[in-house]
């Protein structure tokens, strides 16, 4: 299911429903597509669609009536969370940001509305610590996640950098409690279909400039309840 971005109807776009059928992708061959396809983009039009996708990513947050939220500090060429983050902040929203250790598990620091940053062995930002959470503390939930992605399909798999740590921590989440999980992408990040496996985790949702993917089973449409996906919450 596809709901259009900007009236909010629940559509499917003739691109998923007639496109001839097309081979199925490994992750790292959809990677490397979805990588190439957001580094084409300009600046300028990164801006556009970032902003365009920073609206229905706050309609989410709504409906959904979470307080808790888990977010990503974006790098130059993925979807830009930093007006996403500042809002949420001001809000009074609990933001929490990763923080990884090489080889480790992922750990969440709460954002401040003005946070320090510094880069970390991958040369991806994350929070300076002001207070860190391990997210298997039954205290410390998140019940909304937004996640980065170099590619997905129209079924809401995605894939990552490679690493598995959105994977890892993602499972590890769903097994404590439900979390609605959400990826952010630009359209041309789009793939006909990536192969998943027993270990990827699929999002709920993937928010483009122009549509909201929907994963079966995660929104009732007559209502617009969001429900967290729950067919790999307990690999």
């Amino acid at each position: 299911m596809v709901v259009d971005g900007v009236s909010g109807k629940y559509t499917y776009p003739a691109s998923t429903t007639s496109m001839k059928r097309q081979p199925v992708l490994l992750a790292h061959e959809a990677r490397k597509f979805g990588i190439q396809a957001r580094k084409r983009l300009t600046p300028a039009q990164r801006r556009h669609q970032s902003q365009r996708i920073f609206r229905c990513v706050l309609s989410l947050i709504k409906i959904a009536g979470v307080s808790r939220v888990g977010t990503y500090l974006s790098s130059s060429h993925e979807v830009s969370t930093n007006r996403l983050n500042s809002v949420l902040c001001d809000r009074g929203l609990q933001v929490l940001a990763p923080r990884v250790a090489k080889g480790a598990s992922m750990f969440w620091s709460e954002l401040a509305p003005r946070h320090f940053f510094r880069r970390n062995h991958y040369q991806i930002r994350e929070p300076r610590i002001v207070q860190t959470h391990n997210s298997r503390s039954p205290c410390q939930r998140i019940d909304f996640l937004i996640v980065p992605l170099s590619a997905f399909d129209a079924q809401c798999h995605r894939t990552g950098m490679g690493g598995g740590y959105y994977d890892r921590e993602i499972a590890r989440l769903r097994k404590l409690h439900d979390v609605i999980c959400v990826g952010l992408a630009f359209e041309q990040q789009r793939c006909s279909s990536i192969q998943s496996q027993a270990w990827d985790q699929s999002m709920d949702f993937v928010v483009t400039p122009s549509h909201t993917f929907v994963a079966r089973g995660s929104i009732t449409a007559t209502s617009k309840t969001l429900k967290p996906l729950r067919l790999k919450g307990n690999h």
